[in-house]
Parts: C-alpha cells; structure tokens; sequence
C-alpha cells in the first residue's frame, strides 16, 4: 500500500474505538464512511483487530516538513483470520449474522475470539449501511470469485470450495443491500 506508516511512539496501527477521534469537519472520514467501514469489520468477520492489523499510513504527497501528515488513512492490513471465527471458516462465517440486532443495525463481534477485540458494539447509521451497500452491489459475482480464487479459499480453507465462498459473500451482501432502513440513533 502507497504511503509512509504513522507510528506513534512505539505502538503500531490503531484500535476501532479510536474511530470516534476522526474528524470530517477537519477532513477525516464522515460517519457514514466510518459506519460502512465498522459495518465491513463485520461483514468479513474481522475479530483478530488487534492494533497491529490495522495500520495509519501517510498517504503519498500529504508529508509535511516537519513529519506531520495531511493526508492520514486508517486501513486493514492484516485479514489473516477474518472469514469466520477461526480463520476462514466457512461453516463458522456463514453462521455468524452480519447483524448482532437486525432492527437495530448493531454489529458485534463479542461472540467471536477475544471477545470482539477492540471492536465495540456498535449501532451502524442508515447512511453507513447505504454507503458500503453501494460499494458491495458493485461488485460482479466473477470480481468476487476471483477475490477468492486470488486468495487460493478453494486450496486453503476449512470448508468449502470457491463456489460456496462466492454464495456465502454473495449471502452477507443481500443482508446489508436489502435489510431496511437503519433507525436513526
């Protein structure tokens, strides 16, 4: 990924609840975008989020002189053991809900291994769910096979060939495309 890390001290990457520093007015990422990314976490089961597996970077041009960054991006590097709760699990993935409480819009992971990590229960706003709905309904069942088939799911999972994965994926996507409209909180 383009950029320059942004440590801070010695620690690496960044925590979930740390999202909530985020500031749109001074040009972060909006709600919704912050909402969409939660609700993705969930979406792909991501309950080793640790702060190490997920990094800030510096986008390239935004370095300042004096080391500051203009242009900060919070992202996740590491999926290593996403896909269900113990490390691409289809049976496991396709048994979580994208949902903790579909009327509500919460997600959580405190079901999953540590406890959900740093990730904290949360309720996704109706602009949060439209936001990552979009950007899921884009995707043609062939980019979504060959995501899995480039990730070799079909050689190095427990539980499924590549066809399943790509009805699983398929299945969590319907869950946030056409569940209603999230209550306003």
């Amino acid at each position: 990924f383009p950029g320059r890390a942004i440590h801070v001290g010695e620690r690496e990457g960044w925590s979930w609840h740390e999202l909530e520093r985020i500031d749109a007015a001074r040009g972060g990422a909006t709600r919704a975008e912050r909402d969409g990314f939660r609700l993705f976490a969930a979406f792909v089961g991501h309950w080793d989020n640790k702060a190490q597996n997920q990094r800030l970077t510096c986008l390239p041009g935004g370095e300042r002189p004096d080391g500051s960054c203009t242009t900060p991006f919070a992202l996740i590097h590491d999926f290593g053991a996403t896909f269900g709760p113990r490390r691409a699990n289809l049976d496991g993935w396709t048994s979580q809900p994208v949902w903790d409480d579909s009327a509500s819009c919460a997600v959580s992971m405190r079901d999953m291994p540590y406890g959900g990590g740093t990730f904290a229960d949360r309720r996704i706003s109706e602009e949060g769910r439209v936001f990552l709905a979009d950007l899921l309904g884009r995707l043609r069942p062939d980019q979504v096979r060959g995501l899995f088939v480039g990730a070799r799911f079909g050689e190095s999972t427990d539980g499924g060939a590549v066809d399943a994965w790509v009805r699983a994926f398929q299945d969590r996507v319907r869950q946030i495309v056409d569940h209603g409209p999230c209550p306003e909180s």
